[in-house]
């Protein structure tokens, strides 16, 4: 089962990380680069079972969260539907305090899933390289200053 990790320090306390992206409908006010989603039928976006869709056509990225933790500050989510070639994918974001008296946090965005052993590679490249990397940089950028 491939796993992918990635994480930044920002300059910021966890809480207020935690305030922004905890939005399960908002990562794009975060991370630009990603379209804006939509949650189904009515539900809110801190409801856990309920369903973030970006885009509308057959190839739409359809998210379920499936915890949320605001204690932990931390939520996790599975794909239902979507351009990836996997089965069983579960991804979770974290943010936790760093610990040496400075008002910063440690955001880790971590994924797990199955995939056609040929697909890994590229597989592993998307998720770290292509999404969870550029937009944890941008999290970082949001709270430098």
């Amino acid at each position: 089962m491939p796993k992918n990790v990635r994480s930044v320090v920002v300059d910021a306390d966890a809480d207020t990380v935690w305030h922004l992206i905890r939005d399960f409908n908002g990562l794009n006010t975060w991370f630009p680069a990603l379209p804006g989603s939509v949650i189904e039928d009515g539900m809110s976006a801190d409801q856990v079972g309920c369903v973030r869709r970006f885009g509308d056509d057959a190839d739409a990225a359809r998210e379920k969260l499936m915890a949320l933790d605001d204690v932990a500050r931390s939520y996790t989510y599975t794909l239902l539907s979507g351009p990836f070639k996997v089965r069983d994918y579960l991804a979770t974001m974290r943010v936790t305090p760093v610990h040496d008296g400075s008002p910063r946090s440690l955001v880790e965005w971590s994924n797990t899933y199955e995939c056609d052993p040929a697909d890994a590679d590229g597989l592993a490249t998307t998720f770290g390289d292509h999404i969870f990397g550029p937009a944890l940089g941008a999290l970082r950028d949001r709270f430098a200053g």
